[in-house]
């Protein structure tokens, strides 16, 4: 037992490292946490704080390279800190449990102090749901869909409920059964609800056509008015989107911002995507970064006979880089085309309650203009992905530095990475209706749960200990 807190950190800390950030193993994650709490029962208090902390702080540096090149250091490290705090806090509630010899209290303890951290994060958050362990599982497809029914605090609390009872499982000699039954019912009636939705169950008749596409090349002009450099990008994306009019498209996602104009020469910048749009007969969702006073940043809806069928303005803007913009106040909905669509741009799907609005309205899918900062571009296209299960519609999402992709609404993805000189095209097609799910209908019914959940297991530990109840 010497050197045991230094292998539940270097355990934990390892698994964590690879089990989350921006490239996550995803099955790591399950087993994460079991080593700290294994060893947090055999230590002092203070100890086992000191060694959760440790060990979830080391598995959060897979986000130091992406963080501290663009933010404060002390930002950085607060990003850092907050998750390992928030560690520290499950942990004193598992081992607490467990030192009384309370399983259930210790196990469901655990998870949902865990889970109401990543509850303040969606409503407290500017950054939204970023940091959900939720998006670790988007490659585990039967997993993921369980956010169709309770968003991402969902299956956060399923992963973690089972790190806890295999860890008690590891501490102790047998387990009560109604733990293990509780376990097991929610684990296996998870996976089997999974299974049915991607059997295609609910799957709709009807399918779109429509394409992603992006050209890095052309941020090297980000931010420069003048009309001759617009018609240039403009130009530069005829190729590829001649190439998603061919491949059958007849809706094509332009990046974030991809063009930069002036209120004085927006008209003309229209005019130019609407002849881009009638060449080639599709219908355009383009990023526009639109100079005023204030800024907006925008996404234009142009229909193949020169229509502009939406102007949607960005919600979520990006604390410090999108400061002097003006914020946006309704969800992007374009009903005058043949399909409708909703219209959402990049930091807009961090946000669950924001993009539940578009679930509201039915939309088959939502075209989304992004920017991405390219070690990022897997993680982004990951939240996207769950955006759509949890509402039932497919995403199409074209981002700069990043990933170009199409999901359906059970998380299938097709997606190809943005690179420097070359356009990038993602086409297919996709439902041509709104998959209907629990999480559109009733929101966030699952987020009282865990506080709940924490409340309870406390009002049980503060019970007078019995005879007999403290493990040895």
């Amino acid at each position: 037992m010497r050197f045991a807190w230094l292998a539940a950190v270097l355990g934990t800390g390892t698994l964590a490292y690879f089990g989350t950030g921006l490239r996550p193993i995803w099955p790591l994650l399950w087993l994460a946490p079991i080593p700290v709490l294994v060893v947090s029962t055999r230590l002092p208090g203070r100890t086992a704080a000191l060694v959760a902390f440790a060990a979830w702080f080391l598995g959060q540096t897979n986000l130091a390279g992406y963080l501290f090149p663009v933010l404060p250091p002390l930002v950085a490290l607060t990003i850092l800190a907050l998750p390992a705090v928030a560690f520290v806090a499950s942990v004193v509630m598992y081992r607490a449990g467990d030192l009384r010899g309370s399983p259930l209290p210790a196990i469901l303890g655990f998870a949902s102090v865990w889970t109401s951290f990543e509850l303040g994060l969606v409503l407290a958050s500017p950054h939204g749901s970023f940091g959900s362990l939720a998006y670790t599982q988007v490659q585990a497809l039967p997993v993921i869909q369980l956010v169709s029914v309770t968003g991402v605090l969902g299956v956060s609390f399923l992963v973690l409920l089972t790190s806890a009872t295999l860890a008690q499982a590891l501490s102790r000699r047998s387990l009560p059964a109604g733990v293990i039954g509780i376990w097991l019912t929610a684990l296996l009636s998870s996976l089997a609800y999974g299974a049915v939705r991607l059997a295609g169950v609910f799957e709709p008749a009807g399918r779109i056509p429509v394409a992603a596409v992006s050209l890095d090349s052309t941020t090297n002009f980000f931010g420069s008015p003048r009309p001759e450099v617009v018609s240039a990008v403009v130009r530069s994306f005829e190729t590829v989107v001649a190439a998603a009019a061919r491949a059958g498209a007849r809706v094509v996602v332009l990046p974030e911002k991809f063009v930069t104009t002036t209120a004085a020469q927006l008209a003309r910048t229209e005019a130019q995507l609407a002849e881009l749009a009638g060449r080639h007969r599709v219908i355009l969702v383009a990023g526009v970064n639109l100079l005023d006073a204030p800024n907006r940043n925008l996404a234009l809806t142009i229909t193949p006979d020169g229509t502009i069928a939406g102007r949607y303005e960005k919600i979520r803007l990006i604390p410090g880089l999108e400061a002097g913009y003006a914020k946006g106040r309704e969800p992007g909905l374009v009903t005058s085309t043949d399909p409708g669509f909703g219209v959402a741009i990049c930091k807009d799907l961090d946000f669950p309650r924001d993009i539940r609005r578009y679930a509201r309205a039915r939309v088959p899918f939502l075209a989304v203009p992004a920017w991405d900062f390219i070690a990022d571009g897997p993680l982004h296209a990951r939240m996207a992905v769950v955006r759509g299960i949890e509402g039932g519609y497919s995403i199409v999402r074209a981002a700069h530095k990043g990933w170009v992709s199409i999901s359906d609404p059970y998380g299938r993805m097709q997606w190809r990475a943005t690179l420097p000189r070359e356009s990038v095209m993602v086409a297919g097609t996709i439902p041509a209706t709104a998959i209907p799910t629990l999480y559109e209908e009733a929101g966030d019914w699952f987020g009282p749960v865990p506080p709940l959940t924490v409340l309870l297991s406390i009002a049980h530990l503060l019970r007078p200990i019995g005879r007999g109840r403290r493990r040895p």
